[in-house]
């Protein structure tokens, strides 16, 4: 038994053989069921993937909402006897994410193609991601315009859009993934609804340090991947937070990841997703980013825009001597008001009040070095 169409849902019938001129016949001047039987009929028999799956396209954009849905069910049956589906197949599924008749089907098929297909969704992908256990993206080649922000007082780095609090509400609205409600901890991400491509992302950088030299020495080299992720789903997920920090000593290089990622894995990716800012996926699965230059990117709130600063500025080593100090157990110790600690925050504020560069990003890290002595 096999999983067809009939009319407005799904029924289950034997499968009967067809070939490509019967098929082409009844696609002619056939009733909508008996269209809809010998498009899943080709599916299920024909050989010829390319030729099924043209077929599949057009009703997929085919204005009776019966046959939408048969050709969501064939393009399932497809993944699952071939092991892959072609991008245009997933493209036309995703865009039915949005017709509130088929979001469902579409979904359904989706997901047919995840099981069979795996992360690799389809055979023009280059590259097997894995953003959560059961949420599976691909590269869309296209790389966020945004310059990446850090709010270094806020301890986060917000790639992409850039939303105001008063919008945030309608932003959400308009778009799905992750998302951290009311402090949940997780990172967000948060792809267009039409299409699936990442419009954002907020990422937190965590007070643990951990010794990631000689990790960096052994990745640095990789050439990283262009383009963000693709996320097929539709729906929302938790995307968990790196959870262990390292900044070079000279700041030109920040790196955030997930303790439990097996940094002694050679399978290891940098998907470049915006200026100086990599995703970093280790065995296929998200296990942290990266960001270079990081104290190029300092801003005071999530929607400002950071200045241009190129040359050797010094700003980096000395945001590498704040990040030293603001991590645990040192910041616990500054807030117990332990004296050592103190005088080195007094003595990293005077090194940076006596560097003569003048721009922005020099003031935000001076005003959070002075919000943590005021807290």
């Amino acid at each position: 038994m096999t999983k067809g169409c009939d009319g407005g849902g799904l029924r289950y019938q034997s499968p009967v053989s067809v070939s490509p001129q019967e098929a082409d016949e009844v696609f002619a001047r056939g009733s909508v069921s008996e269209i809809c039987e010998t498009l899943v009929a080709a599916a299920l028999h024909l050989p010829d993937r390319d030729w099924v799956e043209q077929h599949i396209i057009a009703f997929l954009g085919d204005g009776r909402a019966e046959l939408r849905r048969c050709a969501a069910v064939s393009a399932g049956h497809v993944a699952r006897i071939h092991g892959t589906v072609g991008k245009e197949v997933f493209d036309a599924l995703r865009a039915l994410l949005t017709d509130s008749v088929m979001s469902g089907a579409a979904e359904d098929a989706m997901d047919d193609i995840e099981m069979f297909v795996g992360g690799d969704q389809t055979e023009e992908k280059g590259m097997n991601l894995w953003l959560a256990d059961d949420v599976s993206a691909r590269t869309s080649g296209a790389v966020l315009e945004e310059r990446p922000r850090y709010v270094v007082g806020g301890l986060v780095v917000v790639v992409g859009a850039r939303i105001a609090q008063e919008l945030r509400e309608q932003y959400l609205a308009d778009t799905f993934g992750s998302v951290d409600w009311l402090w949940s901890g997780t990172d967000e991400m948060r792809f267009s609804r039409d299409g699936g491509s990442l419009v954002g992302a907020v990422f937190q950088v965590p007070e643990q340090e951990a010794e990631l030299a000689r990790w960096w020495e052994r990745c640095r080299d990789l050439p990283p991947g262009e383009g963000a992720p693709s996320a097929p789903l539709g729906r929302n997920f938790d995307l968990l937070p790196a959870d262990v920090r390292w900044i070079s000593p000279s700041g030109d290089v920040l790196v955030c990841l997930r303790s439990q990622a097996s940094i002694e894995s050679t399978a290891v990716v940098r998907l470049r997703i915006s200026r100086d800012f990599d995703l970093l996926f280790i065995d296929g699965h998200l296990a942290g980013w990266l960001l270079e230059k990081p104290a190029t990117y300092l801003v005071g709130e999530a929607v400002d825009v950071p200045a241009d600063v190129t040359g050797d500025h010094g700003l980096g080593r000395l945001l590498s001597k704040y990040l030293s100090l603001v991590s645990l157990p040192k910041v616990e110790m500054i807030q117990d008001g332990d004296e050592e600690a103190l005088g080195e925050i007094g003595g990293l504020e005077r090194e940076i009040t006596m560097n003569e560069l003048v721009v922005s990003q020099k003031e935000v890290l001076l005003q959070a070095l002075r919000e943590l002595l005021e807290d």
